[in-house]
């Protein structure tokens, strides 16, 4: 119950925090990603609040990463080809963005700042 009161309570603070601030950080940007930095920062997390979910998106955010540079480095044999890896770049790239954001997320819950918020 305690457990539960202390979540609400993080959460609240953070949606006050958030429709206080005027940030211009886009998290919907698909230009958005995240820095080696800001994955250990996420990866430390996990031996903070004893689950290994911060450490499992850090692992998706690279792998998707690496996937994006393999694909945009593939040779291009027909317009088909240049048409499924330009779908499937695009797709990836929307997958990229759900984990930054997903990753902001958790650790805005636990209290830490993935990226620092600019005043306009």
């Amino acid at each position: 119950d305690s457990l539960i009161s202390d979540l609400t309570a993080k959460l609240i603070n953070i949606r006050d925090a958030f429709l206080k601030s005027s940030a211009t950080v886009d998290y919907y940007s698909s230009e958005l990603g995240l820095s080696e930095e800001q994955l250990l920062e996420l990866n430390k997390l996990a031996s903070e609040i004893y689950c290994e979910c911060p450490e499992h998106i850090s692992s998706l955010y690279r792998q998707i990463e690496s996937f994006t540079q393999y694909v945009r480095g593939c040779e291009l044999l027909s317009p088909k080809d240049k048409v499924l890896h330009a779908h499937m770049v695009k797709s990836l790239t929307a997958i990229r963005s759900d984990l930054v954001r997903l990753a902001v997320d958790v650790a805005e819950i636990e209290g830490i700042a993935l990226f620092k918020k600019r005043k306009s």
